[in-house]
């Protein structure tokens, strides 16, 4: 696809972003005791960045930030890179080698996780009341 935008003055990027709950990555096994770490100590950190501002760090600092894109050595933008630091790496593995069955919830973010996968599916959003009646005779009328 590069090879091809180039003729007209294009270019197409990949991106390797960091992991992130979403509704796939909790079923692959092993990734949710990660993120339960990850996130803890991301957001001690002060880095810890869901979906839209990871993106918004992608269009801000990467793509037009600055003058050249910073691309690896597979011409691949890393937005991991956060997640990578060896300081943030070292800690996650401190909390993954004392986590078990008996205490993840306290040992890493389960709060955070939780949460994160509910907004995701349409429950446990700030702004909506849940104690409010459904119409549901308004919502069949409604057309995309």
């Amino acid at each position: 696809m590069n090879l091809e935008l180039s003729n007209f003055n294009g270019n197409a990027y990949a991106t390797v972003c960091k992991a992130l709950v979403t509704k796939a990555s909790v079923f692959i096994p092993g990734l949710s005791p990660y993120l339960l770490a990850l996130y803890k100590t991301m957001k001690a950190q002060g880095t810890h960045e869901e979906c839209i501002e990871q993106m918004q760090r992608l269009f801000s600092t990467k793509l037009y930030g600055q003058d050249k894109i910073p691309l690896d050595g597979e011409r691949l933008i890393r937005m991991d890179d956060w997640e990578l630091d060896p300081d943030t790496q070292n800690q996650v593995g401190k909390l993954l080698e004392q986590m078990n069955a008996d205490n993840f919830k306290t040992i890493g973010d389960f709060e955070g996780f939780q949460n994160t996968f509910l907004n995701l599916n349409g429950f446990a959003l700030d702004d909506v009341d849940y104690t409010k009646e459904v119409d549901v005779e308004r919502l069949q009328k409604l057309r995309p």
